[in-house]
């Protein structure tokens, strides 16, 4: 990775020369769309799929505003999208415009300036190069100006489309292309590469102690990254192959990649998600040490910042357990990282 002190003097020039956006007081610029609408867009759309190739076909995206599913935030960034790219609305959802439409979703979303790649090619795009919105806008601009065959180029949600398309779109914008970005992280993680101890504790799931959710949440996005340098098709267009005939591996990696922990529907506290393969003690184990930590977080930051005694306002971790349940599990650990129980340390208010 490249070492963020390496910026300090790039963009210490920038903000001495007054470059927008890189000084204090500089214009911030609002693109009308943002990480939001995006998130929002490409879920709906890709749910949508999902239930139109389910059906047959037989649902349209009239039926899907009739059915109270394409409203608000949900389509801000497919109008946004169509009006870029000055493209028709279809009537499917299985058009190819919708194609093109999730494909700039994934791309907009998932930069490579700075992370995992170098700040490329330049330190004044910093902030276009990584903002979801500014990446969404120019790129749904490129195809109208630079390579408008993209439009109808996605037929059957293939890998080769998915290849052909992203490389087209991120050589007319100098960006990193998806898989580029995949395959610089899946070599990080292989055996005996900087991470390969990482991905070991990873397929355990027995995670050291040192930096523990980073370390959960940074390898589960490697093993991601891995599976989408392997079949980008899916996760780009997941409703597509989790229904209808290309349903295969998809389930797999639906289950795979699914959230670590979970809620239930009559009970708003957070549990572990078993998983095939996995002990579910051990899952239960590391359930634990991450929330553990998180709370911990959360106590340093009281210490820090906020007068008066600790709170223990953690009622969203479990529903069942009582306030001093709660508040034993957080001082034990505050006492295992710090070596002294909360309600030892001395406030003030």
């Amino acid at each position: 990775m490249q070492h963020p002190k390496e910026w300090e003097e790039p963009f210490r020039v920038l903000n001495n020369e007054k470059e927008k956006g890189f000084y204090f007081g500089s214009r911030v610029e609002f693109w009308g769309i943002g990480a939001r609408e995006i998130f929002e867009g490409q879920a709906c759309f890709a749910q949508m799929q999902y239930l139109a190739f389910a059906s047959g076909g037989n649902l349209d995206l009239n039926d899907f505003k009739a059915l109270g599913m394409l409203h608000g935030v949900y389509e801000v960034a497919f109008n946004a999208f169509l009006n870029a790219t000055q493209l028709d609305r279809p009537s499917s959802v299985i058009h190819p415009t919708v194609g093109l439409f999730l494909l700039v979703c994934d791309m907009a979303i998932n930069p490579g300036s700075g992370f995992p790649h170098r700040i490329w090619p330049h330190y004044h795009s910093f902030i276009t190069d990584t903002d979801p919105g500014a990446r969404f806008l120019m790129l749904a601009t490129v195809v109208r100006l630079k390579c408008s065959t993209v439009a109808t180029a996605i037929q059957r949600y293939s890998r080769e489309e998915y290849i052909a398309v992203t490389e087209e779109l991120a050589y007319h914008s100098l960006n990193d292309s998806p898989l580029a970005i995949a395959a610089t992280c899946s070599d990080w993680a292989k055996e005996g590469a900087p991470f390969g101890g990482l991905m070991e504790e990873h397929r355990l799931f027995r995670f050291k102690p040192g930096n523990m959710p980073i370390r959960v949440l940074f390898s589960h996005f490697l093993s991601f990254m891995q599976d989408k340098l392997k079949m980008p098709e899916f996760f780009c267009w997941p409703g597509v192959w989790m229904a209808g005939e290309r349903v295969s591996e998809a389930s797999e990696l639906f289950d795979r990649h699914g959230a670590l922990f979970m809620d239930k529907e009559d009970d708003d506290g957070i549990f572990p998600r078993l998983v095939p393969g996995r002990d579910e003690s051990v899952v239960q184990e590391g359930f634990d040490s991450f929330y553990a930590i998180n709370l911990t977080y959360d106590m340093t930051d009281q210490w820090i910042r906020r007068p008066g005694p600790f709170t223990y306002n953690y009622r969203w971790l479990s529903q069942s357990a009582s306030h001093d349940d709660i508040k034993g599990f957080a001082d034990r650990h505050f006492e295992t990282i710090y070596g002294v129980r909360p309600d030892a340390v001395q406030t003030f208010a």
